[in-house]
Order: C-alpha cells, then sequence, then structure tokens
C-alpha cells in the first residue's frame, strides 16, 4: 500500500447533490431550521451549502437564475444533480466525449471556477466543475 506522499491526488470527487431555487434566503431557512441541516458556506453569488448529517455529505442550494440555457421542468425547477468536482474540466470532458456523454456549454472563465451539465443516457444530469487549481479538494 503506498504512503501518503507517494499516494496520487485524485482527479476527481463527488461533492454534493445541488437543488436549484427561487428563493435562496427561504431555502437555506427552510432546511436549517426545519430539516436540522447545517449551514457550511453561503456565497453571495446565489449558492449555499449545508450538512444533513454532521458528516461529508453536502446539499447545495443554487439558484435558478444560475442555471443558464438549462430550461425549467414544466415550469417547475431543473432537476437535482450530483455534483463532481475534478482537477481537469477540458480532460474530463474529452474523455466523456470520447466515450459518448453529451455535455452542455461550459461556463466560467479559464484559471477560475468552471462548470459543465452532462447527462447520463437517459438524460439525467450531472455537473461537473473545476476550481482553477487543477486539485480536488480532500
Amino acid at each position: 500500500m503506498p504512503d501518503e506522499a507517494s499516494a496520487p491526488l485524485p482527479t476527481r470527487g463527488a461533492r454534493e447533490t445541488i437543488y436549484f431555487t427561487r428563493d435562496l434566503d427561504a431555502a437555506v431557512k427552510f432546511h436549517t431550521e426545519k430539516l436540522g441541516f447545517r449551514l457550511e458556506r453561503k456565497f453571495e453569488w446565489g449558492f449555499a451549502l449545508l450538512c444533513p448529517d454532521g458528516g461529508k455529505g453536502l446539499v447545495g442550494l443554487m439558484s435558478v437564475d444560475l442555471c443558464g440555457d438549462d430550461p425549467d421542468e414544466a415550469g417547475g425547477l431543473p432537476r437535482p444533480r450530483l455534483s463532481i468536482q475534478v482537477a481537469d474540466l477540458d480532460g474530463e470532458i474529452r474523455r466523456l466525449h470520447a466515450d459518448g456523454v453529451v455535455t452542455g456549454r461550459v461556463g466560467g472563465g479559464k484559471g477560475g471556477h468552471r462548470a459543465v451539465d452532462c447527462y447520463d443516457p437517459e438524460g439525467n444530469p450531472f455537473f461537473l466543475w473545476e476550481d482553477g487549481t487543477g486539485k480536488v479538494q480532500e
């Protein structure tokens, strides 16, 4: 078994499940006061991270205004999606395209936070993102 110093860095990691909301403050209030989740971090640009179980599991709440071209589901909100951080978003997209996986447009700027929606064979969305460091959070 390799020691920690020689172990390869992870290239991807599931981070949270993202739910979309029209009112971020109300959604945070509901999840913390009614469900007992702990608010980990809230970002002014329209995103909050909550911990439902005191462990490593996270729930992300994202303002629907950040969805870009993702259409509402029959007048409702876009479907929730698994959020997966990757070290190299462009490399992951190339690999997925080579395997026939459909992806949307990449949002964000080079060297910073960037993200893309991807879809499984049944059209279920998942979300890949990078933070521009070339690393995945532990």
